[in-house]
């Protein structure tokens, strides 16, 4: 009886009145098991036991389930918490002027790669700011953020005059040309254009053969519709364009257009050859692989006759 209370006690981790009154349960459970048996095999009638015991019986099993339960049940594995960068977890960000701060600048400071990276291309792109209270107008800057950045914000006094200066200068009356005449420096003179972009502008009309409308700038690589939009404040269109004269042409100098494939040149001048030579440029539009839209793109650049 020693050996059961000291196991039950070592190894179920019971407390000593736990593990008598468990030893106890085992004998009345032995005794209810056993006993009836041996009545009904001499064919001793005996009375059932009491109601008492049963639910002690009842109420022993439950504790035993529960202890081993306990016992058994593994530690809850902990989560490993998730961590996220936020400025809020800066204690100490350093002072900048959004006008010159670099994009690992604000990195360090706990800003998110994709809002610095706008910040920083706003400036690139000729964006200026003026006040503090303009870097709300960065798409994604959230209120909490900006509160948190704005004690840092620090645009130096020379650059504010030379912003100022700038922005009165916006209030000068502006300079209007041609956009098939101008040249790298009067492209130049719109704010975000440099000298890549002036160049690619100017390399592109010529390949086009002149620019029909402002609204093939959206063409030219690297232009977006910000430096677009102020563009078209500035150009106008006054002079003709190239043209290529569709009944003299051959296949390879119409395939130089960007407009117009190989395939479609060769339509062109195929056609040409099976049904004589073009009466009125109309007469493309019974050329099957020519859509309308193409058709309008390159109407303009299209004539009869050298």
């Amino acid at each position: 009886m020693m050996t059961i209370n000291k196991w039950l006690v070592d190894i179920l981790g019971f407390s000593k009145s736990e593990a008598k009154g468990t030893v106890t349960l085992i004998i009345i459970v032995l005794l209810t098991t056993i006993v009836p048996k041996a009545w009904f095999f001499f064919r001793i009638e005996g009375s059932s036991i009491e109601l008492d015991n049963q639910q002690e019986l009842s109420e022993w099993s439950q504790l035993i389930s529960s202890k081993i339960s306990i016992n058994t049940k593994s530690p809850p594995v902990e989560k490993k918490a998730t961590t996220q960068r936020f400025l809020s977890n800066i204690t100490s960000p350093d002072y900048f002027d959004p006008n010159t701060v670099t994009e690992n600048e604000l990195i360090k400071m706990g800003l998110e790669d994709r809002l610095a990276a706008r910040i920083v291309k706003y400036t690139s792109k000729g964006g200026k700011f003026y006040d503090k209270e303009d870097l709300k107008k960065i798409y994604g800057l959230n209120s909490n953020t900006y509160d948190q950045l704005a004690p840092f914000i620090n645009i130096k006094k020379e650059a504010k005059k030379n912003i100022r200066e700038e922005k009165k200068s916006f209030d000068k009356p502006v300079v209007i040309f041609d956009i098939n005449e101008a040249d790298t420096t009067q492209l130049k003179s719109i704010n975000g254009i440099g000298d890549k972009l002036s160049k690619r502008i100017i390399s592109y009309r010529e390949i086009l053969g002149g620019f029909y409308t402002l609204s093939q700038l959206h063409e030219v690589y690297g232009l977006d519709s910000a430096v677009i939009s102020r563009m078209e404040d500035r150009l106008v269109i006054t002079q003709n364009i190239s043209s290529f004269p569709v009944n003299t042409d051959s296949i390879k100098h119409l395939a130089q257009h960007p407009y117009i494939s190989y395939k479609l040149a060769r339509a062109i001048v195929n056609y040409r050859k099976t049904h004589g030579n073009y009466s009125d440029l109309e007469t493309l539009k019974m050329i099957k692989i020519l859509d309308s839209t193409t058709y309008t793109k390159i109407f303009p650049y299209l004539r009869l006759n050298p």
